[in-house]
């Protein structure tokens, strides 16, 4: 952490006079040039090893306005971030039953930062809830962040146009149409599926051999007979021509 912070620190740029004459009427918090920055600090104990030179710079004030480079108030503001950083991830894995291997390491890992990182982010910016402590605030972010990703793709989805079927030429039939006649083939009659009829079952031969598994059949009647305008089979007998032209 410390040798990451001293890379992207520059050296301080401001006089020693300069410094101790404006830390003096400057907020807490407020930067004095690019790498100072000004935080309310506790005069150590007279029993503290670096008391003598400390007292010096406090005198008889207990607290006192301080410039620090900002490289130090980083370090102590941001000490255990790495230890944080794991908890964020190990509170929220979201693991799932799939083949293990390096590739898959690494994108878990750059996956739950990526999460994390926005939820850190988010929560500095818009101030997370009151009352809600780690888990819960990031399980939060979490479920809105699903909730917007969907919302997103439905958004972007191409609309497709309607398709308006045409009138089916069945319902503008005449009456006098639908006769009987005699197919040129036997097929099932749909007519029996709709009025719940099913073919007999095979009669059993006389010491034939019964078999555990067999199954009742529930295949509906064969026909030659159907209906001229539908084209479809259906029992020249029984409620299936009334059934079947009802739910046209």
């Amino acid at each position: 952490m410390v040798l990451f912070l001293s890379n992207i620190h520059s050296p301080i740029d401001l006089p020693l006079e300069t410094i101790r004459t404006r830390q003096i009427t400057t907020d807490p918090g407020t930067l004095l040039g690019l790498e100072l920055i000004v935080r309310t600090r506790k005069r150590p104990k007279a029993t503290s090893t670096a008391a003598r030179s400390a007292w010096i710079e406090f005198g008889s004030n207990i607290y006192k306005n301080l410039a620090i480079p900002r490289l130090i108030d980083e370090y102590n503001h941001k000490m255990g971030q790495v230890d944080l950083a794991d908890q964020y991830r190990a509170n929220n894995p979201g693991r799932r039953r799939i083949r293990r291997g390096g590739w898959h390491a690494i994108w878990k890992f750059i996956y739950n930062t990526a999460l994390v990182n926005s939820y850190l982010l988010s929560s500095w910016v818009g101030g997370r809830v009151s009352g809600s402590g780690t888990a819960k605030g990031q399980k939060e972010f979490r479920e809105k962040l699903v909730a917007q990703l969907f919302e997103l793709a439905r958004s972007k989805a191409p609309k497709h146009k309607r398709v308006i079927l045409p009138a089916n030429p069945l319902h503008s039939a005449a009456s006098e149409q639908h006769i009987r006649v005699l197919r040129a083939r036997k097929q099932d009659c749909k007519g029996c599926f709709l009025a719940g009829q099913v073919r007999k079952p095979e009669k059993r031969k006389a010491l034939g051999e019964i078999s555990g598994n067999q199954r009742v059949s529930k295949r509906p009647r064969s026909t030659v007979y159907g209906c001229k305008a539908c084209d479809v089979p259906l029992c020249k007998e029984g409620p299936c021509w009334d059934e079947y032209h009802r739910n046209l």
